[in-house]
């Protein structure tokens, strides 16, 4: 039904409404979103499409499986995995499955790529606090 799933921090301020406009060119392509000009993903907010997921999902080997072993894509099994988080670990092994990490500059406002709450970014981190959050929302004119 959605053309993209979304995680956040629960310290990430985020306005779904913003992102269409962001991943409407990665439509029904596989892509993950880096949140950082380098290229790399750190998790406050994580997009990936629909393509990308379904690319995660084929190639799943449950087949022999141990109920305490991860379900995971036979190309990441090798992968250091164990040690890292979530988001390197999405970013690695759709690295794998030749799914690519995109930079999106309008995505999130960070400590890796600036803005602040009356721009136009999808989300903005990192918010310590329910009044800082709050404070954010007010800014960008949405309370």
């Amino acid at each position: 039904k959605h053309d993209f799933v979304v995680k956040l921090d629960v310290d990430a301020v985020f306005f779904a409404f913003r992102l269409p406009w962001v991943a409407k060119p990665w439509r029904n392509k596989p892509v993950v979103f880096a949140t950082c000009p380098n290229g790399k993903l750190w998790g406050s907010i994580e997009v990936l499409s629909r393509p990308a997921l379904a690319r995660y999902a084929a190639n799943l080997n449950l087949a022999g499986r141990k109920d305490d072993e991860p379900a995971i894509p036979e190309q990441c099994k090798h992968m250091n995995w164990w040690c890292w988080g979530e988001d390197e670990y999405i970013q690695e092994c759709m690295k794998a499955l030749g799914v690519p990490s995109v930079f999106q500059s309008q995505l999130v406002a960070t400590s890796c790529n600036g803005g602040n709450c009356q721009d136009q970014h999808v989300a903005y981190h990192k918010f310590a606090d329910v009044w800082a959050q709050e404070q954010c929302i007010k800014m960008a004119g949405q309370w």
